[in-house]
């Protein structure tokens, strides 16, 4: 009888379970952290999970923020937790959330 009724997966993914522990580390909500996500999903155009140094280049001009050769490498440096020389989504949150407000609307990132 019971096998006629569809089971619902109660489980949280891995990217709910990442979401969850980052929007309590750093104090924002899971449709802010889903929000950053989504931003990073597309400037990751390689999907491998880290944004390098071309790929922040394009965030920058995306956000109208202009940065040079230089300072992206220099925003890699402060925001690049692993040492990697790449921007892990981790990173990435920890960065914007450290920003009082970000100048940016969806709208213009989307």
């Amino acid at each position: 009888l019971l096998s006629c009724y569809p089971v619902r997966n109660i489980a949280m993914s891995s990217v709910e379970v990442e979401n969850a522990k980052l929007a309590e580390e750093n104090n924002l909500t899971k449709e802010k952290i889903e929000e950053f996500r989504e931003i990073f999903s597309l400037v990751d155009e390689d999907q491998g999970g880290s944004i390098n140094a071309e790929e922040l280049m394009q965030l920058t001009e995306l956000m109208n923020m202009g940065a040079t050769d230089e300072e992206v490498e220099q925003l890699i440096e402060e925001i690049d937790n692993s040492g990697e020389g790449e921007v892990y989504f981790s990173d990435f949150v920890q960065s914007l959330a450290s920003i009082p407000q970000v100048l940016y609307k969806r709208e213009d990132v989307l």
